[in-house]
C-alpha cells in the first residue's frame, strides 16, 4: 500500500531540486504524450463527423479536423515536456520560491489495479489534478497527467 506514496515523495523531491535526471526516471513522458495525442485525435474525428457531407461548411469542418491530426503530433510534442510536467504537478503556493511537498498535497491516492495508481491532488470542486502511476520494470512512474 505505502510504495506508490514512496514514489510520490521522490517525484516531489526530484520536482523540487527540479532534478530532470531523477524525473525522467519517474515520469514516463511519452505515455503521457500519446494519451495527450489520442485526445485531440478524438475531437478531430467529432469535428469532422459534426460536418454537413455537402456544405461549403461542411467541406471546412473536414479540412480543419484534418489539420488537427496532422498538427497533433507536433504540437503534443512541444507543449508536453518534463517542465510542462513539473508545472502541472507544482502543488498551490503564494511564494515562487518555495516548493511545496507533493505527497502532502497529495488528498486521494487508490488502486485501479495492482499495476495503476490514481491520485488526484487537491479537492474536489477546486480545480484539483488527476495523475495515474503506473508499475513499469517495478518502478512506480506517472503515466498520465489530468490537470
Amino acid at each position: 500500500m505505502v510504495w506508490p506514496f514512496s514514489s510520490i515523495y521522490r517525484i516531489g523531491d526530484a520536482l523540487a531540486a527540479n532534478d530532470v535526471q531523477t524525473l525522467n526516471k519517474l515520469v514516463d513522458i511519452n505515455s503521457i504524450r500519446v494519451r495527450y495525442k489520442a485526445m485531440v485525435d478524438k475531437q478531430a474525428v467529432a469535428l469532422k463527423n459534426m460536418a454537413a457531407p455537402q456544405s461549403e461548411m461542411g467541406t471546412f469542418t473536414r479540412f480543419l479536423g484534418n489539420s488537427v491530426q496532422g498538427l497533433n503530433n507536433m504540437a503534443v510534442d512541444r507543449v508536453v515536456t518534463i517542465d510542462w510536467v513539473r508545472e502541472q504537478l507544482r502543488p498551490p503556493s503564494n511564494d515562487e520560491n518555495y516548493y511545496p511537498s507533493l505527497l502532502l498535497n497529495t488528498s486521494f491516492g487508490f488502486y485501479e489495479s495492482p499495476v495503476k495508481f490514481l491520485v488526484r491532488m487537491g479537492e474536489l470542486g477546486e480545480s484539483p489534478v488527476h495523475y495515474y502511476m503506473q508499475l513499469q520494470d517495478w518502478e512506480w512512474r506517472v503515466t498520465a497527467i489530468y490537470p
